[in-house]
């Protein structure tokens, strides 16, 4: 049916069968309110278009806002981690709602999308979140196309602004370390700050550290999870943030002492605590037992840079000194990219392999091996460079 047009009261009204339902009976869908009949069969035409090309057009009247909304709770919250699920809540409610929610979901143009972008930026936020907006904005849209609402995906034409590569800030000195370390062992975090610099691990992964994932006696530590508020739910664990998250962990002697020495605290804490200690078996707990809330941690956090002088330096960045002072100590990048629980060792090479001793000069040697060779005339040019 190619749709009809008539007059209603003042206005014109198009009416046109969309994409039958799933039991293959007619669906119907109308729209009024046109001041001319040229407007309403312009329009009749472009919905008929889109049908044709396999669009639903029955939900040509959904706004991103609602679009979104259901995205939200019936594809994004029963497929990722929480903790994805609300950082995508967020973007949206705070910075793609307020600029383009009222916008017809099919009407949406990637100059539209831009503008999300720029109000990210007029807010005074970074590049950076301007670029996780775009992704979650594109991840929609992409689902939007595969449920047949839209016909292409307008995120893939905007420009969203590029952040400037990530430097990872590490403690660079002796005497840093030792005015960090000083200054967390005045707090109740001493040993949560020495284990972090000790194996690497998220702030996340060793506030859901139980005993049971801690084998003592044979100086392996198992990460099999991670800790984060919910809303409602309040502190949940969950499964780590990769595959290869979840790993083993070796630690030394001087580790597991301090670790037999704070486990032995903590029981003392308990006895003195007595019915309202919550013993949950954590290795990181609060002085009745509960979960630490990773805020509590932050703000003691930042009392703890400032009495060390560093200002600026993050919880997470214990993570990154780790990683960079193995591979300046001539640590086997693989080994480091394993204990770091990376999916892949290329992470570990584009965030810190600039940070290889000697990794410029031993490709220049490899590089002028291979053009020496190449220049003899020898048939394997990479034989010189293999033994370099």
């Amino acid at each position: 049916m190619a749709g009809s047009v008539y007059k209603r009261g003042k206005t014109w009204t198009f009416v046109i069968d969309t994409i039958p339902d799933e039991n293959s009976r007619r669906r119907q869908s109308s729209r009024g309110g046109f001041k001319t009949k040229r407007e309403a069969e312009a329009e009749k035409s472009r919905l008929l278009t889109q049908r044709d090309q396999g669009i639903d057009v029955s939900v040509d009247r959904m706004t991103v806002r609602e679009y979104l909304t259901s995205w939200l709770l019936n594809h994004v919250q029963a497929k990722v981690a929480p903790s994805t699920y609300l950082g995508y809540h967020q973007l949206v409610r705070l910075h793609i709602n307020p600029v383009i929610g009222h916008i017809l979901l099919g009407r949406l143009t990637p100059l539209q999308i831009d503008a999300v972008y720029a109000a990210v930026l007029q807010k005074g936020r970074s590049a950076r979140t301007a670029l996780q907006v775009h992704r979650c904005l594109h991840s929609a849209l992409a689902q939007a196309v595969k449920y047949q609402f839209v016909p292409r995906n307008s995120a893939a034409a905007a420009a969203p602004p590029r952040p400037p590569k990530y430097e990872a800030r590490t403690v660079t000195s002796l005497e840093e370390l030792s005015r960090l370390l000083t200054a967390a062992d005045s707090t109740s975090y001493g040993v949560l700050v020495r284990l972090a610099l000790e194996t690497g691990a998220r702030e996340g992964e060793l506030l859901a550290l139980h005993w049971r994932d801690v084998d003592l006696n044979a100086g392996l530590i198992h990460v099999r999870g991670t800790a984060r508020r919910q809303p409602g739910k309040g502190i949940v664990f969950g499964p780590p943030k990769t595959r290869s998250s979840a790993r083993t962990l070796d630690i030394n002697s001087s580790t597991i002492a301090m670790l037999q020495n704070h486990h032995s605290k903590q029981l003392e804490q308990r006895l003195l605590a007595g019915i309202e200690y919550n013993y949950q078996e954590l290795v990181f707990a609060t002085a009745f037992g509960n979960p630490i809330d990773a805020a509590n941690l932050e703000r003691a956090w930042r009392k703890i840079v400032a009495k060390a002088e560093l200002m600026g330096f993050r919880f997470h960045d214990l993570r990154h000194t780790n990683a960079s002072w193995l591979l300046a100590s001539g640590e086997r990048i693989e080994v480091v990219s394993q204990r770091l629980g990376h999916s892949g060792i290329a992470i570990t090479i584009d965030t810190y392999g600039h940070m290889l001793p000697g990794a410029g000069k031993a490709a220049a040697a490899k590089m002028a091996a291979i053009l020496d060779t190449a220049t003899r005339g020898v048939s394997d040019p990479l034989a010189n460079a293999r033994d370099s």
